[in-house]
């Protein structure tokens, strides 16, 4: 049975694409999905058996497809993030926190997508990823990959900045409206910088040796405490550490120059909740977002993490680590194939939930056992044959991020 009869999301988000090339795409992405990984031997294996050829002519087709210039990957990346920003965008699809909806309309239809480098391997590969959250997870939409110290230390910042570069630009061409979310590792003013002026929204977390220099006409300089209770802050110059920040209060900056040179003027704030031993020390261009709305933006970051853990492990994961793909440039191209397939695990995950509320095996005191993605490797083929995986399903069943709860950084009204 042809690929796009299977799965007929398939034939929409490979809808810029020639004929052909839909097919073989296809092809490859339900061999991911069906197999549940991403091992090119596997792969081969599982092509094989569907198409009744030997191991190695699927092994080669593989790494045609993988090699060809005419399959252009950023057309992926413009319609993965389409079809991600429609299925936030239906009703009652809304941010979602832990006891209800989001509160903030101005962020409601926008997509959170996470950056953040992942390493392995004896051949110090390295990929470079933007990864939209969904739920508690995230699905890769686009993926640079770089093997050995010497390639990468070429130009670790220019890589970024072009990749970078070329995400908003695959976000303006998909029409959609997003947030980038970025660890200590983006902290770079340069890259804050590029990201101003191409006008992209974002919250990054910065070092506590971050110099700025506050503008008294322009900062907000607000204190909040546990209980809720605003107040004047003593905001000077100088490093973040020496900001009057203590574990239990959050503290507001505004509109700061940041670095000793005024490189860039941003919004500052820092987040110290009870317990944690260091704050938060976040970055945005969000000038109207509250507190509570940055902290919980930031916090979604983690779902890349998670996404990490579900594509790259040998366990729990879709082994990525085990692929034997030895070329950069195919190997980034596979990760957003399995970000497809990605995408096709988790909508059947969320749908197997829904019917057996039981199917995640949840452990008292320890939460769920399997993840969405693994349960939807486990129940896809059982639910394909009963229900047609097209892209009204996938968008009806993708969750929007689940936004945490950070009521004590609400500032009460003066």
């Amino acid at each position: 049975m042809c690929p796009l009869a299977k799965y007929p999301v398939l034939g929409s988000i490979f809808k810029p694409f020639r004929r052909s090339q839909q097919k073989t795409l296809a092809l490859i992405v339900s061999a991911i999905a069906e197999a549940g990984t991403c091992a090119a031997l596997a792969l081969a294996a599982h092509i094989a058996a569907q198409r009744d050829v030997q191991i190695t002519s699927a092994l080669r087709q593989l790494q045609r497809v993988l090699a060809n210039p005419r399959i252009r990957m950023y057309a992926l990346t413009v319609s993965m993030l389409r079809l991600l920003a429609q299925g936030a965008a239906q009703p009652g699809r809304a941010h979602r926190r832990e006891d209800g909806p989001h509160n903030n309309a101005r962020l409601l239809d926008r997509l959170l997508i996470a950056l953040d480098w992942t390493e392995w391997g004896a051949e110090e590969k390295s990929l470079l990823v933007a990864a939209a959250i969904v739920g508690a997870r995230a699905i890769p939409v686009r993926a640079a990959a770089y093997f050995g110290a010497s390639e990468l230390a070429l130009s670790r910042n220019a890589r970024e900045n072009c990749f970078v570069a070329r995400l908003v630009r695959a976000i303006r061409d998909a029409g959609t409206r997003t947030i980038l979310l970025g660890d200590r590792g983006f902290r770079r003013v340069s890259l804050l910088a590029h990201l101003q002026r191409l006008e992209q929204p974002f919250v990054v977390r910065l070092a506590k040796n971050v110099w700025v220099e506050l503008d008294r006409a322009g900062a907000a300089d607000t204190t909040v405490g546990s209980a809720g209770s605003a107040g004047s802050a003593r905001g000077i110059s100088g490093c973040l550490r020496e900001q009057p920040l203590a574990p239990g209060m959050a503290l507001d900056l505004g509109r700061v120059q940041v670095r000793k040179d005024r490189a860039v003027e941003l919004r500052v704030v820092g987040v110290w909740a009870t317990g944690q031993k260091e704050p938060w020390w976040l970055v945005t261009n969000l000038f109207d977002a509250s507190l509570e709305d940055l902290a919980a933006l930031y916090d979604r970051r983690m779902g890349v993490e998670e996404q990490f853990r579900d594509i790259n492990g040998c366990r729990f994961g879709a082994q990525l680590k085990w692929t034997q793909i030895q070329t950069p440039r195919y190997l980034s191209r596979l990760l957003l194939l399995v970000g497809v397939a990605a995408m096709l695990w988790t909508a059947v995950g969320v749908a197997i939930t829904a019917e057996r509320p039981t199917a995640q095996a949840r452990v008292k005191g320890r939460g769920a056992r399997l993840s969405l993605l693994k349960l939807g490797i486990y129940f896809l083929t059982a639910l394909r044959r009963r229900r047609r995986l097209g892209i009204r399903f996938i968008q009806h069943h993708l969750p929007p991020p689940q936004l945490r709860l950070f009521p004590w950084l609400r500032v009460a009204p003066s």
